[in-house]
């Protein structure tokens, strides 16, 4: 009787990581088509999810490049999904040190969020929410906690007072507090 191979995981070669699709993207009608930049948005948010989840936040830039460049061509400069594209390439600056680009990023989208959604919206306190962190991470603590007070008062607005995102707001809000308190010693 003949031994067969088992698959095994020890026995798997590793991947080699798949390139962008932008070549082939840029040839296809698809990526002028407006019906198709819905799909094609929530299968890059998945990609940069994952991306993020992993760690791999330097993986995770040029894909939300990629797809920053083909939203703002399909769907134009200041729709939605462009503002939800900026916070992932701001969030990936941030996440690598890249404060100052982080920061734009962060305001762009927040303009964005702003006009399109409204000043109370859950995803512009989000975004101010991120704005907040950044801010601490460098020590700019008064601008942090005012990104932080606007982001809570949206949110009790909004989900109201005993919503979890509120207590986490307050959480990150005592972290500042504590940290500043920290700083002043």
């Amino acid at each position: 009787m003949m031994k067969s191979d088992s698959f095994s995981i020890e026995n798997e070669t590793p991947r080699t990581p798949h390139p962008l699709p932008e070549p082939c993207f840029r040839q296809s009608p698809a990526s002028k088509a407006p019906f198709f930049s819905d799909y094609l948005s929530n299968s890059f948010h998945n990609l940069i999810a994952r991306y993020r989840t992993r760690g791999e936040y330097a993986e995770m830039e040029p894909l939300c490049q990629l797809a920053l460049e083909i939203q703002e061509q399909t769907l134009g400069p200041e729709h939605f999904e462009v503002a939800l594209t900026l916070n992932d390439l701001a969030e990936a600056h941030h996440l690598q040190v890249k404060y100052a680009k982080a920061e734009l990023l962060y305001k762009r989208a927040l303009a964005i969020l702003k006009k399109t959604l409204g000043n109370e919206h859950p995803r512009v306190s989000t975004t101010l929410g991120n704005l907040a962190k950044l801010y601490a991470v460098q020590g700019n603590y008064i601008q942090a906690e005012q990104s932080y007070l606007c982001s809570l008062a949206i949110q009790k607005k909004t989900l109201g007072p005993d919503h979890p995102e509120v207590a986490l707001n307050l959480k990150h809000l005592a972290e500042l507090y504590h940290r500043w308190s920290l700083a002043t010693l």
